[in-house]
């Protein structure tokens, strides 16, 4: 038996919680511009056929799908914009391993036993003084010295897209059709981040209208 298609109603119903899910992320994520939304879906109007509906699913669907490359470990979503985007088979970034062994790290109680109580804490403490390798790993600058949470020069977690950028661009003018042509970029929009950069005060522009990346001083 033939699958039913869906109706009209039921088409703009989810052209409605895709829109939803665009405009969080747009938000979220800083992204200039933002997902396109301004979409017809109108039923009372006889321009909204069902291939128009059709098309617009698609376009949603291709955008986001797009734009959900740059999400960061860090970005908090509406729960409907998760299921969206797990309708959508988008997998959603973590933290690294050794990053969140850091963070655990960071966190370890440090408040002395009771007299004559064994304290817990003292078996997984002794465990993890017999692997120096997760403690002598090197950083990205050679060294066995850890840097906090994992975090580059300018705030960012190392190896993330947006840390990947900020190095690109560090002393090294381009304009946003360049960063998207660039090897360390992959071929992503970066307008949300680059946009993100000037409000921190890492970046200027240049009087050609590039974006050029410097630590503060």
């Amino acid at each position: 038996m033939a699958e039913s298609k869906p109706t009209k109603l039921q088409m703009a119903k989810e052209i409605q919680h895709l829109i939803a899910a665009a405009q969080d992320m747009s938000a979220v994520m800083d992204l200039e511009p933002p997902i396109k939304t301004d979409y017809l879906i109108d039923l009372k109007n006889k321009k909204v056929t069902v291939s128009h509906l059709n098309n617009v699913v698609a376009n949603l669907q291709a955008d986001i799908k797009k734009d959900a490359s740059m999400i960061e470990p860090g970005d908090k979503f509406h729960q409907d914009t998760h299921r969206v985007l797990a309708d959508l088979n988008v997998k959603m970034p973590r933290p690294a391993a050794d990053e969140t062994i850091e963070d655990e790290d960071d966190v370890m109680p440090t408040s002395s036993p009771s007299p004559g109580i064994p304290d817990e804490d003292e078996t997984e403490e002794v465990v993890e003084e017999e692997k120096p390798i997760k403690k002598e790993k090197k950083n990205a600058a050679g060294t066995t010295e850890k840097i906090k949470k994992g975090r580059d020069k300018f705030g960012f977690k190392i190896g993330s897209i947006i840390s990947n950028l900020a190095h690109g661009l560090e002393d090294n003018p381009m304009t946003a059709k360049e960063v998207k042509n660039a090897s360390f970029n992959n071929g992503r929009e970066q307008h949300g981040n680059l946009r993100k950069f000037i409000k921190m005060g890492i970046a200027t522009k240049t009087e050609d209208g590039k974006i050029m990346v410097k630590v503060k001083s």
